[in-house]
């Protein structure tokens, strides 16, 4: 909105994590430890966008993902370790134009509903 209003104006942008309680941006303006990145805001956006796109298209159909237990089978079926796995997801990702976050099924509350922890996954 500020670059719209202000054509041409640099705009910084940053992320401040609660439970960290840290700052992740790419500003000098905003940190002293600024985050050298790769990318521009504009293609962190453009990323940020296009999974959202998919994962709103996804639910619309009907698809929902247990993407951690596919990824194990995945791993389990092509004989590659899951770090081996996610790095060669990511390559796809990235080719598409877009994030690959590996999924955080540890975490999960869910493991029953998937299959993860019992029942079937299909």
């Amino acid at each position: 909105m500020i670059r719209a209003d202000e054509a041409g104006k640099r705009v910084s942008s940053a992320y401040f994590m609660l439970a960290q309680g840290e700052m992740i941006t790419d500003s000098s303006m905003r940190s002293s430890e600024a985050i050298d990145l790769p990318y521009t805001l504009e293609q962190v956006w453009g990323v940020g966008e296009a999974g959202l796109d998919e994962e709103c298209n996804r639910l619309d159909s009907g698809l929902i993902e247990a993407r951690g237990l596919m990824e194990l089978i995945e791993a389990e079926e092509s004989g590659l370790k899951e770090e081996k796995l996610r790095e060669k997801i990511a390559e796809r990702y990235n080719a598409a134009g877009k994030l690959y976050i590996n999924p955080p099924c540890m975490f999960c509350d869910f493991k029953y509903l998937c299959g993860l922890l019992g029942g079937s996954h299909e």
